[in-house]
């Protein structure tokens, strides 16, 4: 996964020219190669004369063929970018993740490399609607380029009870300085050097020194390079530095954290009933000796000092959990730690014994 993340991003500093920057007019795509994500994006890249004019025509396709609809919210939270691109191609209904995904996941098919920014809308007004957004943005020639799939196929009523589709270029293949008025990223890296002044927030936003000018380009580099987990720490630990104190910057930031601790815990479980086995076979290898030699007992030893060391850590690292809703499986992991610790207290007593 690490090295194809590194690729696509190889491929974002040296994609094809966009083309003119007139948008020219999309091509329809036949429903027979709409069900289907691959069909679509290879149909549209068959047919379209460059990268402007393809994703102008899957956009297209969005407005036409997508509806906004607040029953889609729920699937948002049981589906992954891959499962809920799908998920909209069927039911052809949804929100802005929906949209987002959909358009990343074409558009990356094509060949165009496109990720999903998650965030929220500065001014929104509407009382049904949450102010929590995702939109999306490609690295083209080292230059980036900004796309609200949503906000390009239509819009809702003042009330928010009516959805219109409109297609509109506003907010296709625009310059991240032109989105900052209403999208405020949760991750500051994904402003991609946008400056987006505090009153825009509701706390004190800092513009890191690594996303000005050029630096948010290596910043980006590097994050693309970095394995899930390891990216998930680095926005969390990008938006705890930022300090925006808007109320779904802050629930986002706790969904975060709570995506690392409860990999935390996880990793600290697998490693419990790993070391399980491996202490259990040390302790019957014991019961089955009547004497140990010197050279065992060494051996035996450094055995058990490792395990003490990994313990040691295993503990430390659920020491970094601070979710409250895990606080069982919290529980449990240290519980699970303690026991095995008292079972290498046995090994070892068991080892002086027989060492006799």
């Amino acid at each position: 996964m690490k090295r194809s993340a590194v690729l696509l991003f190889l491929l974002m500093l040296s994609y094809f020219a966009m083309g003119a920057e007139e948008v020219s007019e999309p091509v329809n795509i036949p429903d027979e190669y709409s069900g289907d994500v691959d069909a679509m994006a290879a149909y549209i890249k068959r047919n379209c004369k460059d990268t402007r004019q393809m994703l102008w025509t899957l956009q297209n396709w969005l407005s036409e063929n997508v509806v906004y609809d607040f029953s889609a919210l729920d699937a948002q939270s049981k589906f992954q970018d891959e499962d809920l691109a799908n998920w909209t191609l069927r039911n052809r209904k949804g929100v802005c993740a929906n949209y987002a995904s959909l358009f990343s996941k074409v558009s990356n098919r094509m060949g165009i490399p496109m990720f999903v920014i998650r965030g929220y809308d500065s001014k929104n007004n509407f009382k049904r609607i949450s102010g929590a957004h995702a939109w999306c943005a490609c690295i083209i020639d080292s230059v980036p380029y900004m796309f609200d799939p949503t906000w390009s196929s239509g819009y809702v009523n003042e009330d928010a009870s009516e959805y219109y589709k409109r297609l509109d270029s506003k907010y296709f293949m625009a310059f991240p300085d032109s989105f900052k008025e209403r999208h405020i990223p949760y991750d500051p890296l994904m402003r991609l050097g946008a400056k987006v002044s505090s009153d825009q927030t509701s706390g004190d936003t800092i513009n890191l020194p690594t996303m000005n000018e050029m630096g948010w380009l290596d910043s980006l580099t590097a994050y693309f390079q970095l394995d899930p987990i390891e990216q998930k720490k680095a926005i969390y630990d990008r938006m705890i530095r930022n300090g925006d104190k808007n109320k779904y910057a802050v629930e986002y930031a706790a969904y975060v954290k709570s995506f690392i601790d409860n990999h935390t815990l996880e990793e600290q479980q697998d490693r419990c009933r790993r070391m399980i086995d491996q202490i259990s076979n040390l302790q019957n290898h014991l019961e089955e000796l009547n004497f140990v030699s010197p050279g065992a007992d060494r051996s035996m030893h450094r055995a058990i000092e490792e395990f003490r060391s990994e313990l040691d850590d295993a503990l430390s690292q659920t020491e970094t959990v601070t979710t409250p809703d895990l606080s069982k499986f919290l529980k449990d992991v240290r519980q699970n730690i303690q026991m095995l610790n008292k079972r290498v207290d046995k090994c070892e007593s068991m080892l002086k014994k027989k060492k006799r």
